[in-house]
């Protein structure tokens, strides 16, 4: 059924259908317009797609929207599903006759290899991209119909779409592009059939063909070509250079593939180095320069709106010129040739504006690296006389959601900044990984502000390993800054470490550690009393023997619950941390120097420590004695519903004996029952060592800072002993100060009768690694660590684990 002359009704944007420009093996597309009169591209599937996928047709456009503005990615206009499912997106006249036919990739072929492997990296990190920003981790229908060349103003881009949506059609048609899994019944496809469809890709483009024998490599013989991609490509088509790194995207078992389109992406560009002569001919004989998506229309104008062309029209793709969004950054950069020649890296358009009645600027900070948001002018550092000589300016620091170090603002002249620095601090509630997005996207475009940042591990790592945080060595060899690394935790001082470089990139200014507290009377109740309480403090019991006091409670005193924590996908990988920590495992190859990735680490979390971790976990649930450890079930099931609010709320109501739980809850807990009722766990002892986790909190300083002395005196403050017991009080964090931890600074505090025990959990303490995979698949983590836990081969899922944090 054709869509022409239909007018088509999307959630914002009424669209008329016009000609009909082409068709390809998945989509049939048509020219068209909104009813304002903007030029549109239609698309709709060739075959149907049945009543009870339209919801998931639905979902996948809004995921596609959170990634339309990507340079590689084309862009939305709207979609609705009557009379059959549609999609509307930005039209280009150059370049629709080829896009509608899905024959770009055959005009294109023709280019230089190194040009062709970059716009197969171009998809690879498109398809990355797009699996952090929804529920669905991969694309599963990479195809040229989907794909178009453009001629972008710092070389040709690859533009990709689709995102899954003709996998939705009943039967969909088999292709040389259609990986083995696909071809079978209730197909197990993952983010190694994106490996798969991009390999076809590379090779396509490489050597002008699909992989497999002529005369079957088209859509004539389904069950020739079906047969052919069970058999396995055709090695001999590809190019002797990437046969190896193609061979392995292309495998039959997705076993044998490269885990992620990522790691398939470094090896071929490697393959492919950036020497020769560029040819891109072809790319300027049928492309399109790369639209300016700094300066493009409202979302097609609402249909029902008096607004001028321009404004926010509220759809379901925003104009993006007036708000930066998490999707609005990170466009990942290509490696610059090494000679200097020849090479192109891809940058986003940033500075993107809020209008305001005094100006404007970008997310709360200044859009002029000179405006202080007062008129003035900030005074930049001279470049000869070095980062000592302080010239004063402002300095501005996000500091996330930590509103408690506003206290920064009102210390920083007992602290030792000097007075002609004015210090500006930025809160927000902002999610991390937005905020890790916009931090990132800002340094990458060289914005020297932030020009600080306080951030957790896995925002550290993700920063550092972007090139986003500048090195400090060079600032504690000097002298400068050699105080603040003075007197710290281990774990901390090392997770500040970039393994690669041997030098920190961030100061480690304090922790918030995970302990468990519990209500002394009903373990009163059983026989132990107040020595063994004291002695837990440095001497924490084990596993084995936590776990039988706490069933012991269970049973004789009729508390079911016994021992709770946050269990759900987003928590409980804090648990599992600190059982595999007590067995002296890690994710990554050493226990307090986890920041893992930045370093390419060894994964660790396989390992025999782990799985023998899920084990004790779940006989904790359970005592159903797979750990070689005795231990006893102390919780129940439940746990694994249970967030941060639940455990506070059913420890206060006295319904579990204990829980594991950030340290400012047990003061809590101390606080509403009283110092004798509530008792501190530091950790649990395992059979290598006691341990808890424990998140540290890092001040690092942006690469770009023009008040680079400036900077270093506010980031130095934040070990001061002024600083720290200005936040003290906040229960939020423990900070490090001067000197060794806790040394004086808790007296006359809520924390003073508890200083054993905060440095107890310090010196155990250890916090969860510094990588992406924390910040963007933590659900997925907890999801796996679940499965770990509760399933009959953890073995096999901490494999699955390990792949998932490897490509982190």
């Amino acid at each position: 059924m054709g869509l022409r002359d239909e007018e088509l009704t999307g959630h914002d944007v009424t669209c008329v259908v016009r000609e009909r420009a082409g068709s390809g093996t998945h989509w049939r597309t048509y020219t068209g317009r909104t009813r304002a009169g903007k030029p549109v591209a239609i698309r709709t599937l060739q075959r149907e797609i049945p009543d009870s996928s339209l919801g998931r047709f639905d979902d996948l456009l809004r995921q596609w929207v959170g990634i339309a503005d990507r340079e590689s990615a084309r862009n939305v206009v709207d979609w609705g599903s009557d009379p059959r499912p549609w999609v509307a997106v930005e039209y280009e006249p150059a370049e629709i006759e080829r896009y509608a036919a899905g024959k770009m990739v055959d005009a294109v072929a023709d280019c230089d290899d190194r040009t062709n492997a970059e716009l197969v990296g171009d998809v690879c990190e498109i398809v990355r991209t797009y699996s952090r920003y929804g529920s669905t981790s991969h694309h599963l229908a990479i195809h040229p119909d989907c794909l178009s060349v453009r001629d972008g103003s710092d070389g040709p881009v690859a533009v990709v779409d689709d995102w899954g949506l003709s996998r939705l059609a009943s039967d969909p048609p088999v292709t040389p592009y259609t990986a083995p899994e696909q071809l079978e019944v209730g197909e197990h496809a993952s983010k190694r059939t994106d490996v798969y469809r991009v390999g076809v890709l590379a090779a396509h483009l490489l050597s002008g063909s699909t992989p497999f024998p002529k005369g079957i490599d088209d859509d004539d013989d389904p069950d020739a070509l079906a047969n052919a991609i069970r058999d396995g490509i055709d090695e001999a088509t590809l190019p002797e250079g990437v046969r190896s790194t193609i061979a392995r995207a292309t495998a039959v078992d997705p076993a044998d593939r490269y885990p992620t389109t990522h790691k398939f992406r470094l090896d071929l560009l490697e393959d492919v180095p950036a020497t020769g002569k560029r040819n891109t001919d072809p790319i300027a004989a049928v492309g399109t320069p790369a639209p300016d998506r700094e300066n493009v229309d409202a979302a097609d104008e609402r249909d029902d709106s008096d607004e001028p062309s321009g404004t926010d029209d509220g759809g379901p793709k925003a104009d993006r010129t007036s708000e930066t969004t998490a999707a609005d950054v990170g466009e990942s950069t290509r490696e610059a040739d090494a000679s200097g020649s020849g090479s192109r890296r891809a940058v986003l358009k940033y500075g993107a504006v809020v209008a305001s009645g005094v100006g404007a600027a970008y997310l709360g900070y200044p859009l002029l690296a000179g405006d202080d948001s007062t008129g003035g002018s900030l005074p930049v550092d001279d470049a000869e006389s070095g980062p000592d000589a302080v010239s004063g300016g402002t300095v501005h620091v996000d500091v996330g959601h930590r509103s408690w170090l506003e206290a920064l603002e009102d210390v920083a002249d007992d602290a030792g900044v000097p007075p002609e620095v004015d210090i500006r601090l930025r809160t927000g509630a902002v999610g991390s990984p937005e905020r890790v997005e916009e931090l990132r996207a800002r340094a990458e475009s060289g914005d020297p502000q932030p020009d600080l940042v306080t951030v957790n591990e896995a925002e550290l790592g993700t920063l550092t390993a972007a090139e986003a945080t500048e090195p400090l060595g060079e600032y504690v060899t000097s002298g400068r800054i050699e105080d603040a690394f003075s007197d710290l935790p281990p774990a901390y001082r090392e997770m500040s470490v970039h393994p690669n470089e041997d030098e920190p990139h961030a100061i480690p200014y304090g922790f918030s550690p995970l302990v468990i507290a519990y209500h002394t009377e009903p373990l009163r109740e059983i026989g132990l009393d107040g020595s063994e309480f004291e002695r837990w403090i440095t001497d924490p019991p084990t596993m084995e023997y936590w776990s039988e006091a706490v069933s012991v409670v269970r049973e004789e005193l009729n508390n079911p619950l016994g021992f709770i924590w946050a269990g759900d996908t987003n928590y409980l990988s804090w648990m599992f941390t600190t059982v595999l920590s007590g067995f002296g495992g890690a994710y990554y190859d050493t226990v307090d120097a986890s920041i893992g990735p930045i370093g390419e680490r060894n994964v660790t979390v396989a390992s025999s420590a782990a799985v023998e971790a899920a084990n004790v976990v779940h006989d904790f649930v359970t005592g159903d004695d797979r750990s070689a450890l005795s231990i006893q079930q102390c919780a129940t099931e439940d746990v694994f519903s249970f967030g941060l609010p639940e455990v506070q709320e059913l420890f206060f109501e006295r319904e579990a004996v204990a829980a594991q739980m950030p340290l400012s809850f047990a003061f809590n807990a101390i606080e509403e029952f009283g110092a004798d009722d509530i008792g501190i766990v530091p950790g649990l002892t395992g059979p290598e060592r006691p341990a808890t986790t424990a998140f540290g909190s890092y001040v690092a300083l942006n690469p770009n800072t023009e008040h680079l002395a400036e900077s270093l005196e506010v980031a130095s403050a934040f070990r001061s002993s002024e600083f720290a017991e200005a936040i003290v009080d906040s229960r939020s964090e423990i900070p490090f100060g001067r000197g060794p931890l806790a040394d004086g600074l808790f007296d006359s505090t809520p924390y003073e009768p508890y200083v054993d025990a905060i440095r107890s959990s310090a010196e155990w303490g250890v916090p969860e690694p510094a990588g992406e995979a924390w910040i963007y698949q933590r659900n997925e983590i907890g999801e796996l660590v679940r499965y770990a836990v509760t399933g009959t081969e953890p073995e096999a899922v901490l494999e699955e684990l390990a792949e998932l944090i490897e490509d982190d």
